[in-house]
């Protein structure tokens, strides 16, 4: 059981990719992994490229499509049955926290969070409404929430103010005001309903922007991610990833930039 005075940005962490309960679910095809593109440079304004056949420009046939895509979607649904959980980066900001890649379900497991030193979650799905939550040693749990779509429909403004958001979360203060729920700067699980894209977009771009000196490109970032999270250039979805080009460009970026939080 944590303490209102032990430092939750440093217990030990597990190892990188390690999953939190149970082994790391395996996402993509038995056999088969694949490499991030290498048009995924930070600062380009390149879609996503299309994976191509070795030798040939021709699309594969449409029912190994259709059966990848089943496949993936099988294996997602197994996923979401169950909560998960990944560190991502340590040591960041000036409580010294760590950073948690993770699910919708894992964001509704008190004694999970508690067992990472998780105090505060950031939300990025819209269809993801979460109640408040205990934690069991009376901390209440943090919620922020900015709703996503995984798919066409956002803005790079929407998506930028989620970054900001997760800059600002960690370094806000835990004032004992007595109007406000008991709580304590601890680490934070920035999570959608599958934590593949949205969740994945959006700690990308701050890992790039704002420890740049560890992620060099926006590549870079997403490679981490995808390693820890068992996935393959599909995610972030083809409009996230869009959107993440236009975020790069912007005046919001350099001022996260030049905060270095």
């Amino acid at each position: 059981m944590l303490t209102s005075d032990q430092n939750p940005g440093r217990q030990p962490e597990p190892a990188a990719g390690q999953l939190s309960r149970q082994t790391q679910p395996q996402t993509e095809l038995a056999g088969e992994r694949h490499s991030p593109p290498q048009a995924e440079l930070a600062g380009d304004n390149h879609s996503p490229p299309q994976a191509e056949l070795a030798g040939d420009n021709h699309s594969p046939p449409q029912t190994e499509l259709d059966g990848e895509r089943h496949s993936l979607l099988r294996a997602e649904l197994v996923e979401d049955r169950q909560p998960l959980l990944w560190p991502v980066e340590p040591h960041i900001g000036p409580y010294d926290l760590t950073l948690y890649l993770g699910n919708g379900i894992a964001a509704n497991d008190g004694p999970l969070l508690a067992a990472h030193g998780i105090t505060s979650t950031l939300n990025l799905a819209v269809n993801l409404p979460l109640s408040p939550l205990t934690l069991p040693d009376g901390i209440e749990l943090r919620r922020h929430h900015i709703g996503l779509i995984d798919g066409s429909g956002n803005s790079a403004v929407h998506l930028m103010s989620a970054v900001l958001a997760l800059a600002g979360m960690l370094t806000q203060d835990s004032p004992g005001k007595a109007s406000y729920p008991a709580h304590r700067p601890g680490n934070i699980l920035v999570h959608c309903r599958g934590g593949r894209s949205r969740s994945v977009a959006v700690l990308a771009l701050y890992l790039h922007l704002a420890v740049g000196n560890r992620y060099p490109t926006l590549k870079s970032a997403l490679d981490h991610l995808r390693l820890i999270r068992g996935t393959g250039p599909e995610q972030p979805c083809g409009p996230l990833w869009q959107l993440m080009m236009a975020c790069l460009n912007n005046d919001y970026a350099r001022l996260l930039t030049a905060a270095k939080l």
